[in-house]
């Protein structure tokens, strides 16, 4: 026994898929934003770990160089280690720069109970003090705007000064190092500290002039920096947006494959030859060339030989069309053929009549819609009316999408 094979035809395909391309749209968008939806959070919890942990280490650095410093006065006994000799918490950068500070010691030259190694040390207190002033600080926030990133939303002058670890190399030379986990970071308010004190200075009475010997640089070391990130990647969130698209597309695609090879619906001449029918006609969606596609059946009709009554046996509800009964019988008066008769018939699908009307008719055509008529009710309806012995001339699709 022969078995025929049922061939897919890709070009349908592609139609079906273009027939559903607005719900393929956006069904491919909600995966976009889903994705990209992912994306933002898992930054964002990402975000939120890391500027925690980043917070709690610009804590412990804070704490360390608090308690550092006051390691220094006698009153305290605190075991810490002098400011100057205090080692970094791990995964944080140091950015350094070295000023030259001219004092004026004539400002102080009236206390006569300070020798010059006094009078230089009370001077370099004071440049200490002037350089993270709550004045000066609140400047460096407010200009590099501190607030903005989420490991110092709520950093204080007080904070930030624990931040600098400053302290003088010989009498005139004032070392500036900040530590942070930010390596740009970082620079940024190092040299920021040292703007505010060159302004600053100016208008110091005891100093009289300072000049620049290091700049601060970006330092290198420390935690590494695609571990920190203050900001969504838009890049991230388009990259998975595009993934998002394509996996929603393919998806849609595949169960729109799979739906269409069990569906298993008339659209061409190629379904219809597997049913061992041949195409007669067909009825386009589009009015002007509906008249068209009349006529040319109209026609058809009227040169048969020896048929006068010609069946049209809709396949299912989905086929049944009054419109081409009416619009090929009135094309048929209009071309002079008054012999030949097209009668209507009810659907094979539902009425068990159908079958008996065709024995009273010359031939039979058989309707079905576009992508509605499934092929099983087809062959079906074709087995019945070869039954009869009726002359089956052949099957006309309708296109009735909208």
């Amino acid at each position: 026994m022969e078995v025929k094979e049922r061939i897919i035809d890709l070009r349908q395909y592609f139609l079906y898929l273009w027939e559903n391309a607005i719900i393929i749209l956006l069904v491919s968008l909600a995966f976009t934003c889903g994705m990209a939806g992912y994306s933002y959070k898992k930054q964002k919890t990402f975000m939120n770990s890391t500027s925690s942990v980043e917070r709690s280490i610009l804590n412990s650095v804070i704490s360390q160089n608090h308690d550092a410093f006051y390691s220094q006065n006698p009153s305290n006994p605190s075991n810490s280690l002098p400011f100057t000799d205090a080692e970094p918490p791990a995964n944080t950068y140091n950015s350094s720069a070295r000023l030259f500070v001219d004092f004026d010691f004539s400002s102080i030259e009236g206390n006569t109970n300070l020798d010059y190694s006094q009078m230089s040390k009370q001077l370099q207190q004071d440049a200490t003090l002037l350089l993270v002033s709550d004045e000066a600080l609140n400047s460096v926030i407010e200009k590099l705007d501190l607030h903005q990133y989420d490991d110092m939303s709520d950093i204080t002058p007080d904070e930030l000064k624990w931040l600098i670890n400053k302290n003088f190399l010989g009498a005139n030379v004032m070392q500036i190092v900040v530590t942070d986990v930010n390596p740009e970071r970082s620079k940024l308010i190092a040299e920021s500290v040292v703007d505010e004190f060159l302004v600053r200075s100016k208008n110091f009475a005891t100093i009289d002039s300072v000049k620049v010997i290091d700049n601060a640089s970006t330092p290198k070391g420390g935690m590494q920096s695609s571990a920190v990130q203050t900001s969504i990647n838009k890049k991230s969130l388009l990259k998975y947006g595009i993934v998002g698209f394509a996996g929603g597309f393919i998806i849609l695609a595949i169960i729109y494959l799979i739906v269409f090879i069990f569906k298993d619906t008339v659209r061409n001449a190629i379904d219809l030859n597997f049913a061992d029918l041949r195409l007669y006609g067909y009825v386009a969606k589009n009015e002007k060339k509906k008249i068209e596609d009349y006529k040319r059946l109209a026609y058809d009709f009227s040169v048969l030989e020896d048929i006068k009554s010609i069946s049209i046996v809709p396949v299912d509800k989905h086929s049944e069309s009054e419109e081409l009964l009416n619009k090929v019988n009135d094309e048929l008066k209009s071309i002079g053929v008054k012999e030949v008769k097209v009668v209507d018939n009810p659907n094979m699908k539902d009425s068990a009549d159908a079958t008996l009307a065709t024995i009273n008719s010359d031939a039979a055509v058989i309707l079905m819609a576009y992508g509605k008529t499934r092929m099983n009710d087809l062959i079906f309806t074709v087995n019945e009316i070869n039954k009869t012995k009726t002359n089956l001339l052949g099957g006309v699709i309708i296109d009735k999408r909208h």
